[in-house]
């Protein structure tokens, strides 16, 4: 979802304090090269635990609908929010396209955005209970 698409839903149920947060998470993260400076990789995309099937045999992953070319860092966000130490651990082991930035972009920008997603969603869904649990990010 692009970020005139965010403003678009998201604005209607803001207050002015809120449209400038919003506003400054997405244009600080256009405008800091940090942010835009990474090398794009094939990610799964819809990566979380319920992807994720462990047995004896192994380790494997599934789902694979969302798959595209973006940010490596944008699969990590699952593991960051479920469990931080998780997430160290994975980091430490993840050697494919890893940047200082990595962490970062994670904890700065991508889950910053995801309560923007379920503002989306119960507006789509016209789910007005929703929506308040929401808006006030």
């Amino acid at each position: 979802m692009r970020y005139e698409e965010f403003k678009n839903i998201c604005f209607k149920y803001f207050t002015d304090e809120e449209k400038q947060a919003t506003i400054n998470l997405f244009e600080n993260y256009f405008s800091d090269k940090n942010m835009t400076n990474y090398k794009p990789t094939v990610i799964h995309g819809d990566l979380s635990k319920n992807h994720i099937i462990i047995t004896n045999d192994g380790i494997g992953i599934i789902d694979f609908g969302d798959v595209r070319i973006f940010d490596p860092a944008y699969d990590f966000i699952w593991a960051y929010l479920y469990d931080e130490k998780l997430f160290d651990k994975i980091y430490e082991n993840y050697k494919i396209n890893k940047d200082d930035f990595f962490k970062y972009r994670i904890k700065e920008f991508y889950i910053k955005r995801t309560a923007y997603y379920g503002i989306v969603y119960a507006d789509r869904i016209n789910d007005k209970q929703l929506l308040l649990s929401l808006i006030h990010i």
